[in-house]
């Protein structure tokens, strides 16, 4: 019984040396509330890629990006009889009202500016500058406008 007890306190000692050893996570900066914070710290929904992992997982345009993206799902056709990328966050997407006339519910900004009256004509952004991608699903038309109903996409 006597021998049992100091076993435990090594092994005890070992467990709590490994969780101290443990590597730091790398720091994902996102600017969701269009200022820049921890991803760990935003209360949104948010899945970002740094430039290192769009290099990494070799990511060539937004197809690429949101194929790797939860609870989102693309058209390369685009919807509405358009052409290009069409995107859904959640299950919105584009609201088709009265004839051919698309109204945006996913906002694409690139460096914080809209850059598109129609979410089909980006899909295939020059990734190679990008810093980083941000998804942000949900509403967010807080931070992003009446086109962001169903979420947005943020390129910087």
């Amino acid at each position: 019984m006597k021998t049992i007890r100091p076993i435990g306190l090594l092994l005890g000692a070992v467990t709590a040396f490994s969780a101290v050893a443990e590597t730091a996570l790398e720091e994902i900066v996102v600017t969701a509330q269009r200022r820049e914070q921890s991803l760990q710290e935003v209360p949104v929904s948010v899945t970002a890629f740094t430039g290192d992992a769009i290099e990494r997982r070799n990511i060539k345009g937004a197809a690429d990006y949101l194929a790797m993206t939860p609870n989102v799902s693309f058209t390369e056709d685009g919807q509405a009889g358009s052409r290009g990328l069409g995107i859904s966050v959640r299950g919105v997407n584009n609201l088709v009202s009265g004839e051919n006339a698309v109204v945006n519910s996913i906002g694409v900004y690139l460096d914080g500016f809209s850059v598109a009256s129609v979410p089909t004509q980006v899909s295939n952004p020059f990734l190679p500058d990008m810093e980083r991608l941000e998804v942000l699903r949900g509403p967010q038309g807080t931070y992003f406008g009446r086109n962001a109903v169903g979420g947005a996409l943020n390129m910087a």
